[in-house]
């Protein structure tokens, strides 16, 4: 079993966790935003990493274990994948977020599939309630000296809010 949990925020409907083992822990959140729903799951994750992944991403096929492995050997702290869409409309907003994560900028490390030390998620407080935490907190872990970057890894964005859960229904 790779040393990551995966932990999927969903703010619709009513509170709910769910854990499942396997290839990796898996925590899923239901209920508040998403930052309450990364930081319940972020807070209770046993492992040494943490991918905090939004439910409408695909992870194609990823193996959690090489992803922990590349962030490992390239020295970070907090990392992400490049996305890619068939979507035209979300085209320009995929090609911007993966020229900042080419150039390891914090901006590109957005959390729809963001790889986090547990360690670190800790020594930052967590995910703050606002929009867009997820760049927040990035730009939070970088300036704060650690090393924010990306891995040689594919997701997809699917614009399917199940795309996750599909995923973790395999492991279950």
């Amino acid at each position: 079993m790779a040393d990551v949990t995966v932990v999927v925020p969903l703010a619709e409907g009513e509170e709910f966790r769910k854990t499942f083992s396997g290839e990796a822990e898996v925590i899923v959140v239901r209920g508040g935003s998403h930052s309450y729903a990364k930081n319940v799951g972020g807070y209770a994750a046993k492992t040494g990493w943490i991918l905090f992944l939004d439910s409408d991403i695909d992870l194609m096929g990823l193996d959690l274990g090489v992803a922990v492995r590349l962030a490992e050997e390239c020295g970070l702290d907090l990392a992400t994948g490049f996305y890619e869409t068939s979507y035209s409309e979300d085209a320009w907003n995929i090609l911007v977020q993966n020229f900042h994560a080419a150039l390891n900028s914090p901006i590109g490390c957005l959390g729809g599939f963001q790889l986090v030390r547990k360690r670190v998620f800790e020594a930052l407080g967590g995910f703050k309630h606002m929009y867009s935490e997820d760049i927040e907190f990035a730009n939070r872990a970088w300036f704060s000296g650690y090393r924010v970057g990306s891995i040689p890894v594919r997701v997809k964005h699917t614009r399917r809010f199940t795309a996750a859960l599909k995923w973790v229904e395999k492991l279950a």
